[in-house]
């Protein structure tokens, strides 16, 4: 798996251009406590359509979520550190510094126009992106990501944390080293991995998917383009996919220590070797005449192929 540093801390202006600069509040409050500096931004601004939201954490949660009409709402506090941000109509930065090296929790809360595409980093915290039918970059080296209603270009990121969304339209690219990988209702080409996790992929429309994991099961279930082209692989975990009525594939299926099942008529492809006895490795055959190119590969694992709404051997969580 490609490994990527996060970019954090980029260098923002302070409150450099504020859509309605006296509903800006921000403040350092000492007193009640108990010595600790923290900074606050609670304002509220008008906020154009397609705009973009670019936020960069340190320790806490991210939360963005699609409101109504055309005003954008923030709310983001800090301990210890301060924030920094640039407000305009159609661009919202923020970013959280410390001071005098310490950093305590912050917490970013927004509400934006549907439409608004969203950038969103955190180094040890969760992100949570609902509603806005937009682009969405989305990284945490320790938290979970969650992402609701997203199109466009969509890229889901984290070190150590589970990653669900739900309603992805556009190509979609989701990575995980320590956790699962779960996505329901996608439309658009899927690059999914995970070193150490499930990847589950359900009710997807898409001509192109690469799923992987080392350590985990894949499932799919969804169509079956005929042009398309399908890969999933697990080195340690079982492999189910679901496909419709009257698909058109060709399956190359490796597995080294699993068993291989498909409830499909599948017609074996004529070979000169051992392919397609049980013992073979190996296994080239095709179901409703061929069509898409499926290569499903596992070390230890087994390798099940049903019709869609046929109930997967993996148990229902």
């Amino acid at each position: 798996m490609t490994r990527r540093t996060l970019p954090v801390l980029a260098a923002l202006a302070l409150v450099a251009s504020v859509a309605r600069p006296a509903a800006l509040l921000a403040q350092r409050d000492r007193g009640d406590r108990g010595g600790e500096d923290v900074t606050k931004i609670d304002t509220t601004f008008q906020f154009g359509p397609n705009g973009t939201v670019d936020l960069t954490q340190i320790s806490g949660h991210v939360v963005v979520t699609a409101s109504r009409g055309r005003e954008a709402r923030v709310f983001a506090t800090t301990e210890y550190g301060y924030l920094r941000a640039d407000f305009s109509g159609s661009r919202i930065t923020l970013e959280v510094r410390s001071r005098r090296n310490r950093m305590g929790d912050s917490e970013f809360r927004l509400a934006v126009p549907v439409g608004t595409r969203v950038i969103a980093r955190t180094v040890s915290g969760d992100v949570s992106v609902i509603g806005m039918k937009a682009a969405v970059e989305a990284r945490t080296v320790s938290g979970a990501i969650h992402v609701e209603d997203a199109a466009d270009r969509i890229t889901l990121e984290t070190v150590s944390g589970d990653l669900t969304a739900s309603g992805l339209a556009g190509p979609v690219r989701a990575q995980s080293v320590s956790g699962d990988v779960k996505l329901t209702g996608l439309a658009g080409d899927l690059d999914v991995e995970s070193v150490s996790g499930e990847v589950s992929l359900r009710d997807a429309r898409s001509g192109n998917v690469r799923a992987e994991t080392v350590s985990g099961g894949v499932e799919y279930r969804g169509t079956i383009d005929k042009s398309g082209r399908y890969e999933f692989k697990s080195h340690s975990g079982d492999i189910d996919l679901a496909i419709p009525d009257g698909t058109g594939a060709s399956f190359t299926v490796s597995t080294f220590s699993g068993s291989v099942d498909s409830s499909i008529p599948m017609t074996l492809q004529p070979s000169d070797d051992a392919r397609g006895n049980r013992r073979s490795k190996t296994m080239e055959f095709s179901v409703g005449g061929g069509g898409a190119r499926i290569t499903v590969r596992t070390f230890s694992g087994d390798v099940t192929i049903s019709r869609a709404g046929a109930r997967p051997n993996r148990k229902e969580e």
